[in-house]
């Protein structure tokens, strides 16, 4: 199973987050904001953290976000201050990206990796070094005068 789900629900966050540090209120009132809230609390326990459950070694990091999720779906309930919510969603961000490295990754990558046989993460880094390593080898500095070498690394 990938974890598309994980990643939405980590992208919603973030979000989330953007929109809370753009409110210039000190109470959150906006209805639609907070519905998004308590949505992605009803998402995160019936979807988000059944699929993620069986991967991570200790049950306390999801025990850690579900509290902070239910915090603040409980803060969407009433009129509460913007630094409340603030608080809390950076710390749900804080533990879901604790969380990601407990997870597998997705099959699409896993599978394009197996087929090229090796790690493409680090591709383009290696062609440049190999790159750089073959024009250092070629160069000789007796094959150059001065005025052509200051020319080159000019």
């Amino acid at each position: 199973m990938d974890f598309l789900e994980f990643e939405s629900f980590r992208a919603e966050l973030r979000a989330l987050a953007n929109l809370a540090q753009g409110i210039q209120s000190q109470t959150l009132r906006d209805e639609a904001l907070r519905e998004r809230f308590r949505t992605l609390f009803r998402v995160w326990s019936s979807t988000v953290e059944p699929s993620v459950r069986a991967h991570v070694k200790s049950p306390r990091e999801l025990f850690k976000l579900s509290g902070e999720l239910e915090a603040l779906a409980r803060l969407s309930s009433k009129f509460k201050p913007v630094s409340d919510y603030r608080t809390r969603i950076r710390t749900a961000i804080q533990l879901a990206d604790g969380l990601v490295i407990y997870l597998p990754t997705p099959e699409l990558a896993t599978s394009s990796r197996r087929e090229s046989g090796q790690s493409e993460l680090f591709i383009p880094a290696r062609a440049a070094l190999f790159d750089s390593q073959t024009r250092l080898a070629s160069f000789s500095p007796n094959r150059y005068s001065y005025e052509a070498l200051h020319l080159i690394f000019q």
